[in-house]
């Protein structure tokens, strides 16, 4: 994959725009750029809150693939960046999901004092050609949990199929 920029965010709330805006702009021949741009945002909210400056973001793009990363400096103690299972009434803590749910891969690394996470996005055109050719067998469903009262709503594609359940 050929990098596409690297730019250094404001180590502040208004990060996770500029990276959404940056991502946006990038994938104007994507037929849906809306899962890059929301792990973007992702990637950029953790970086503020659990980080240290600066907060370099970087893309690269392959044919059809996207590669995000973002890296922060670290404290004196390295945050191992993970999935966790908040409760439905916090606020937080759902973003290392989201990234997982809507990225083909992601991961973390961490060199001289510095953090990297980052994740890989597919292009669903690429996706929809190689499955209409025959010559791939693949399928990838995006599923998202809303959480409303004591139900989950997930959501998966297609579009318009909701399947509530209750929480354990």
């Amino acid at each position: 994959m050929e990098p596409a920029g690297n730019w250094t965010l404001p180590p502040d709330t208004t990060a996770p725009g500029v990276a959404r805006r940056i991502v946006a702009s990038a994938l104007t021949s994507w037929r849906d750029p809306d899962d890059a741009v929301l792990v973007a945002s992702e990637l950029v909210t953790n970086a503020v809150q659990h980080g240290l400056p600066p907060i370099e973001f970087n893309l690269h793009l392959g044919t059809g693939r996207l590669r995000l990363t973002v890296s922060n400096a670290v404290g004196t103690t390295l945050s191992v960046p993970r999935i966790v299972a908040p409760g439905a009434d916090e606020p937080d803590g759902r973003g290392l999901a989201i990234v997982e749910t809507l990225s083909t891969e992601w991961g973390w690394s961490n060199t001289d004092r510095m953090v990297s996470v980052w994740a890989e996005l597919i292009d669903s055109t690429v996706i929809d050609l190689a499955a209409m050719s025959g010559t791939h067998n693949c399928h990838r469903e995006t599923r998202v949990e809303y959480f409303v009262d004591d139900t989950v709503i997930t959501h998966a594609d297609p579009p318009g199929h909701l399947f509530p359940r209750k929480l354990p």
